[in-house]
């Protein structure tokens, strides 16, 4: 039976309760406590990031408390009147092929009962391009960002659910153009001389108890797949001229899909030319979290994404569905910056990344998870990949996200953009491909 504040009337009343304790009373009492800069998390914040982060800290938690997800019709296609204002054009990704999925994730995905189907995404173009039909197929040597949006892996649409809706936080976690989710890519292409377009995917979410369980682990893996084979092999795409990204759980999922790739070595998916990662979820385990001095314990208080034990239980559990937690923490596709996690081949010369591309990886030394973000990057560069990191030290999980999280926001997503086209000049240079 689902909780008490799962049901109406308790919810609407636990909602409205919420909402109004939140702006007549957090609010102005944030506002005279953190007018005193010795009191706020970080003291070289402003009064107004503060109270943002707060603000959003409390509503995150709302929909764990009183169960207000919407579920996403998945078999609905986006009329392109409702995409036209966000330059984007809606697309299908077939489902893959059985011989597509094998080794590990195909016995995780027979062990759960998932199968590939069909998914929904998002071509998004840069401003100043025109939807044209030659852009069906890939152009000569055209580079292109397939996208993963964060979410906690279970988290769509909250509360308002309808395309108008711009409330942040009440849509956070989907491929739409127009919802917070997609700002990271959208700034990664607004500020790239390089790219023109980006694909944008919506993987399918996980729920579990109190909730109905439904999509758990690979299911999102599998959809991720899917999309970039329909890059690589539908729309044409070199596969060094794609480069994977994520933020948050989307991060946990590029990986994935990065690591399914070298590993499984079909040979009509070869490796991604480079990876682009913002607070990637690299370490679901949270093997780092008891640890004393841990950024899990120092930056509770300063991170947007700091959840009780409860809620991250919950948002776990979902994910991963039948599989024991305590596997998590051994699991390369699930904890890939876990500290037990060992590469698939036993060895002295074994390394858990080989095979990976160049990486961009952003993080936040104000989140709880910094110390996965800075042991996945050390970990990468150990095994020999080409790494560049832009960690500022005040800012929050996934920061680029924010519009209000200035000037780290903009700073980082120049940064990145600049590395994206510089990468592809380097590749260039060494025979892999030429600019457009």
């Amino acid at each position: 039976m689902a909780p008490l504040l799962h049901r109406q009337p308790f919810k609407a009343i636990y909602i409205i309760g919420f909402l109004a304790f939140m702006v007549n009373i957090m609010l102005p009492c944030w506002l005279v406590y953190y007018s005193w800069r010795p009191n706020r998390p970080r003291k070289s914040w402003t009064l107004f990031r503060t109270v943002n982060v707060q603000m959003i800290r409390n509503f995150a938690r709302l929909p764990f408390k009183a169960g207000v997800f919407s579920k996403r019709n998945l078999s609905l296609e986006v009329p392109q009147k409702e995409l036209g204002p966000f330059n984007s054009r809606f697309v299908w990704i077939p489902e893959l092929e059985k011989e597509d999925i094998v080794g590990v994730v195909d016995e995780h995905a027979t062990r759960a009962g998932v199968k590939s189907i069909a998914i929904p995404a998002y071509w998004i173009l840069k401003d100043g391009t025109t939807w044209s039909p030659a852009y069906d197929k890939a152009q000569k040597n055209e580079k292109v960002l397939l996208y993963l949006h964060g979410g906690a892996f279970m988290v769509g649409s909250v509360l308002f659910p309808t395309p108008s809706s711009r409330l942040l936080l009440l849509q956070m976690g989907t491929a739409h153009p127009s919802h917070p989710t997609a700002s990271v890519a959208k700034g990664i292409l607004k500020f790239s001389t390089s790219l023109s377009r980006l694909l944008s995917v919506d993987y399918r979410l996980s729920s579990g108890p109190p909730l109905e369980p439904e999509n758990p682990f690979p299911a999102a893996l599998i959809d991720a797949i899917a999309a970039y084979k329909h890059l690589v092999c539908e729309v044409g795409f070199l596969p060094q001229n794609v480069t994977v990204g994520g933020d948050s759980a989307g991060g946990n999922l590029a990986l994935a899909l990065i690591r399914y790739v070298v590993e499984s070595r079909l040979p009509h998916l070869q490796p991604p030319g480079g990876f682009i990662t913002s607070s990637p979820l690299a370490d679901i385990s949270f093997s780092r979290s008891d640890s004393i001095g841990s950024s899990h314990s120092l930056n509770s208080k300063s991170d947007v994404f700091s959840p009780p034990r409860s809620v991250s239980a919950l948002i776990i559990g979902a994910y991963i569905g039948d599989i024991d937690p305590e596997e998590t923490k051994y699991n390369r596709y699930l904890s890939p910056a876990s500290k037990f996690v060992v590469p698939a081949n036993a060895g002295e010369d074994a390394k858990l990344f080989s095979g990976f591309p160049r990486s961009y990886i952003m993080g936040g030394g104000a989140e709880a998870i910094f110390d996965d973000v800075v042991a996945l990057a050390e970990r990468m560069m150990d095994d020999g990949v080409d790494i560049t990191t832009d960690f500022p030290p005040d800012a929050v999980h996934a920061y680029p996200m924010f519009g209000w999280h200035e000037p780290e926001r903009t700073e980082s997503l120049i940064k990145c953009a600049t590395w994206f086209d510089e990468r592809l000049v380097e590749q260039s240079n060494e025979g892999e491909g030429t600019l457009v």
